[in-house]
């Protein structure tokens, strides 16, 4: 198969290149997609430091295990933001993070289907699992109590499962700025959290 171009926002997404970075990721066959539709996601979805899209996919052949859609994200198309996000080394993290660290987290994450990086061209892509139909919350009006008590049980799993690892000093594209706070907090130090709210 010839080299094929790497897109670097939503709308450089084509039909070819996602059979490509499908199968690629051995999710389908060579030639298994018939037809994309990139939908750009609004505001009300779109991260900081991401330009986000969902792309819906039809196959030649119906096969329900193979996903009607995927969302993919990139680097923003903002200058000033990617400085932002290339200053805190974010789209690296967050790529990298998918590739070596999602499947062994003991928390529920989006499948990582494909993902690809070209650090001196810029290029950071992220196919991911489609999880719309999850509860989003709402930035406007907070969380309720039964969101924020399920995130902060999440967190805390997520969290007591890496604590104090040594492992994660193994991983060059792991921040360190953190580590110092991380490592003033006293062994018997307790922390007490008190949620109020909507439930």
């Amino acid at each position: 198969m010839p080299e094929i171009s790497q897109p670097r926002k939503p709308r450089e997404i084509t039909r070819e290149w996602m059979d490509y970075a499908l199968s690629e990721a051995g999710i389908c066959s060579h030639d298994a997609i018939r037809d994309i539709n990139v939908e750009r996601l609004g505001p009300h979805v779109q991260g900081l430091l991401s330009s986000i899209c969902r792309v819906r996919i039809s196959y030649e052949e119906n096969n329900p295990d193979l996903p009607a859609s995927v969302v993919i994200k990139f680097p923003p198309e903002s200058e000033a933001a990617q400085e932002l996000g290339s200053s805190y080394g974010a789209f690296e993290r967050e790529l990298m993070f998918y590739r070596e660290l999602a499947g062994r987290s003991p928390i529920r994450t989006p499948k990582c289907y494909f993902s690809f990086m070209n650090e001196r061209n810029f290029i950071y892509i992220l196919v991911l699992e489609d999880v719309g139909g999850w509860t989003p919350a709402m930035q406007e009006t907070g969380l309720t109590i039964n969101q924020t008590r399920a995130a902060v049980r999440a967190i805390s799993k997520f969290h007591g499962y890496w604590w104090d690892s040594k492992e994660l000093e193994s991983f060059k594209w792991m921040p360190e700025e953190n580590r110092s706070s991380v490592h003033g907090f006293s062994d018997n130090g307790k922390i007490s959290v008190r949620i109020t709210g909507r439930s």
